[in-house]
């Protein structure tokens, strides 16, 4: 059985939409001049009679240029009657062997409203053939009839600004509000929709998520997540947003979703967003799809880290001495990220390290002494003298104050205020999750340690 895609945009192909069916099949017996053939839709896929139908037009082997057909259709039972394929048609068409084609046109014959997968035995059509008035049959096929091409969602749509949140910060808890239109069907009121996400959009808070419908009075709705490896959101299930009644075709919703946070560190994404409205079978209706995940959202910014202390164990110009560095991280760390702390120019790596200039000799964990940590010494892109720590975020999750003891170190010969420490924070991939300075330069950060006069 064959679907009419009518038009290169495949409307034909799309659920609940007017489409011809060309049915073929093969003839085992013999079926008289008057004889009668009947088609029985299935009850839950493929197809439907139009019930607001008047018409019906059915035609012999083409949908377009093919002779006409007496028929008649019975939504409520599903039937479709042809009466006279066998007397217009060529001699010996109804004869044992022949191939049989009818098509039942647009006229009155839609696609069911949803696209249910998978199907089963039951969702096949039913061809009969028999004697006139098609009351006594004579052969019948009842078992793995399906159209093809299969079908397609329909439009829905994601309505500007599409999606907004209120907090651009990495890893800040954040509230979506999504704006969707039903463009094409309506959803009843058991029907439910789903938004299928791209990894790392948007991070579970390990809660409940709250839903509202901010489009009407802030009414509770009902949802459920299912979660990527990461811990990002992959699916948002949204049941109940019709109230007690459909949401009408063309009407729009806004829905409130929150206990959400942003992506652990900067990213962008250039993945779209899924909307799916469905039945409460789950079986598709409509289908949209958002912009690019980087063009509706803001760019991330980095998180402040905070209270950086500076600290040298032996503050006197010139003295070789090791340096406690104490931070606080002001968002939630994930485990194996590290930090680089930036050192300022008239402070150096002492030569008496056992490695010389290029290595530490101390490098430790003020906090929790049995935490192993590893300090690099490297330069930036800017040549100034950069110390990798790695091991300070050992656990799963890591928030609050953190400190290194670092050095052998050397302070400037000469008393007075050191030059900016900056310490920065980046995920074991490199991304880099929050920095001394916040990016609107409204705190330019600068951490200083005084050197007094020697004597």
């Amino acid at each position: 059985m064959e679907r009419d895609p009518l038009n290169v945009n495949n409307d034909g192909l799309k659920v609940n939409r007017a489409t011809n069916f060309l049915i073929n099949f093969t003839l085992a017996n013999n079926v008289p001049t008057d004889g009668a053939f009947t088609i029985i839709m299935p009850t839950e896929s493929d197809a439907q009679i139009d019930s607001a139908s008047s018409t019906f037009t059915c035609k012999a082997s083409d949908c377009t240029v093919g002779t006409a057909l007496t028929c008649t259709a019975t939504s409520a039972t599903r039937t479709v009657l042809i009466t006279d394929f066998c007397s217009v048609s060529a001699v010996g068409s109804c004869n044992a062997g022949s191939v049989v084609s009818i098509c039942l046109t647009s006229s009155f014959m839609k696609n069911m409203g949803w696209i249910k997968a998978p199907l089963t035995s039951t969702d096949s059509f039913e061809i009969k053939s028999g004697i006139a008035g098609g009351v006594y049959f004579i052969d019948n096929i009842n078992a793995s009839v399906t159209a093809t091409p299969t079908l397609l969602p329909d439009l829905m749509s994601f309505t500007s600004p599409e999606i907004t949140r209120n907090n651009d910060t990495v890893n800040a808890k954040i509230d979506w509000e999504v704006y969707i239109t039903f463009t094409t069907n309506a959803l009843v009121q058991s029907g439910y929709i789903y938004l299928t996400l791209p990894d790392d959009v948007v991070y579970d808070m390990g809660f409940t998520l709250d839903s509202t419908l901010t489009s009407n009075s802030s009414a509770v709705v009902g949802n459920s997540k299912t979660l990527y490896s990461s811990g990002a959101l992959k699916v948002i299930t949204l049941t109940s947003i019709c109230g007690v009644s459909s949401c009408a075709s063309a009407s729009t919703l806004q829905i409130k979703i929150s206990w959400i946070k942003n992506p652990p560190a900067i990213t962008t994404n250039t993945n779209t967003i899924q909307v799916n409205s469905a039945t409460s079978s789950g079986w598709i209706i409509d289908q949209g799809t958002s912009a690019a995940v980087n063009t509706i959202f803001s760019a991330l910014t980095i998180e402040k880290v905070s209270s950086i202390i500076i600290s040298p164990a032996d503050p006197s110009a010139g003295a070789i001495t090791n340096y406690d560095i104490l931070f606080t991280a002001n968002t939630d760390i994930p485990q194996s990220s590290y930090i680089i702390i930036t050192i300022p120019a008239d402070i150096t790596i002492s030569a008496t390290n056992a490695g010389g200039a290029t290595s530490l000799d101390t490098c430790s964990n003020i906090f929790v002494t049995s935490v192993t940590l590893t300090c690099t010494v490297g330069t930036n892109s800017t040549g100034a003298t950069t110390i990798k720590v790695e091991g300070i975020f050992p656990n799963t999750v890591n928030s609050g104050q953190f400190g290194t003891k670092i050095g052998l170190m050397q302070n400037p010969v000469a008393s007075g205020v050191t030059g900016q420490f900056q310490v920065d924070i980046y995920t074991a991939a490199g991304v880099q999750i929050a920095s001394e300075n916040n990016t609107s330069g409204a705190n330019t950060g600068t951490i200083t340690t005084s050197i007094p006069t020697s004597n």
